[in-house]
């Protein structure tokens, strides 16, 4: 059976990159079955007894984790289902404070991962981490319905000017397509047709839904005349008060509405604040270390913030921390 440490990975980068993840936990035999094969052992770590309903984890700051034993959770190259988007060691950082960092409340710690406890949790129960498109809700969403747990996350679909948006599904002779200016305004029009699912389609005393904040970019600083992005940034930023140009309020707002109108209404989704936190982690890209499908021209390998990627996060890293926090609910 794989270690704490395999499984903590598995876990971490199947949420990340959004992947439907089935966990189907056996009540007969207690084993774990997945569109890939995991297991664990028994492995003991300290865990808080502060809840999640009694703690904001968005307010706090990173602080250097002491504890070399735990520090990272896993490794990169142990890894079996970490890709390359997301493998900074593997094209040649060798700066590994980024993996060093952990989030600290304000107002309580952050519990580690326990296996064995959130595997009892687990039993017998089936989780779905989805990103919400329009065009895909009618296809995919007959999967969701009968999950324990549902975790959803959008915005990253929805940054550009315009966009063709369709109504219906691509094999239909009836679908509608348009093109819509306005991103704030897509945002909403996803949010809307996902809230009318939500409410058609979930069972309210089984299913616990979970939406995740929108994680910033980090091309920008504090403005758009701070050209200042990820290329050779080794630590957190520690400003008070620190809110990075590329981290879209008025987004935050559209999705928080939709939570609240649905509460409003009868339906209770948990939302996981994760925008803050990840802001002040201009370090935690891959930046110069990634993999190119064709290597930069010329002009561009003389200024390396021209193809430095600050989009992606390096694992081990602040998905993690996501992760922390979702298991955290989960468990309380």
């Amino acid at each position: 059976m794989a270690n704490l440490k395999d499984f903590s990975a598995t876990f971490f980068v199947i949420l990340l990159l959004t992947v439907s993840a089935l966990f189907l936990l056996s009540a007969k035999r207690g084993t774990i079955s997945t569109n890939v094969e995991l297991g664990f052992r028994r492995y003991e770590q300290r865990e808080n007894s502060i809840r999640s309903d009694s703690c904001d984890f968005s307010s706090g700051k990173w602080v250097v984790d002491r504890d070399s034993e735990s520090s990272p959770v896993y490794r990169e190259f142990e890894c079996s289902f970490m890709i390359d988007d997301y493998a900074c060691e593997k094209y040649g950082r060798r700066d590994f404070m980024y993996q060093k960092w952990k989030w600290q409340p304000n107002e309580c710690d952050l519990p580690r991962i326990n296996a064995t406890a959130f595997m009892e949790k687990l039993r017998g129960k089936t989780i779905k981490d989805r990103v919400i498109r329009i065009s895909s809700i009618e296809k995919h969403a007959r999967y969701w319905s009968d999950a324990d747990i549902l975790v959803f996350d959008s915005f990253n679909w929805w940054l550009e000017p315009t966009m063709t948006v369709m109504w219906g599904s691509f094999d239909s002779p009836y679908s509608i397509k348009r093109r819509v200016q306005m991103p704030h305004r897509l945002y909403e029009m996803v949010l809307e047709t996902w809230s009318q699912w939500l409410e058609i389609n979930i069972n309210r005393t089984k299913t616990r839904l979970f939406f995740r904040s929108l994680y910033p970019f980090h091309e920008y600083g504090e403005s758009w005349e701070e050209p200042m992005n990820c290329y050779n940034v080794t630590e957190p930023i520690r400003k008070s008060g620190y809110w990075g140009i590329m981290t879209d309020v008025e987004m935050m707002r559209a999705s928080k509405l939709a939570l609240d109108k649905l509460a409003a209404r009868g339906l209770r989704i948990e939302y996981m604040n994760v925008t803050h936190l990840s802001d002040l982690r201009r370090d935690a890209h891959p930046s110069i270390y990634r993999k190119f499908h064709q290597p930069p021209p010329e002009e561009q390998m003389a200024d390396p913030t021209s193809y430095a990627d600050c989009a992606h996060w390096c694992l081990p890293g602040v998905p993690d921390v996501w992760n922390q926090i979702l298991y955290s609910y989960i468990l309380n």
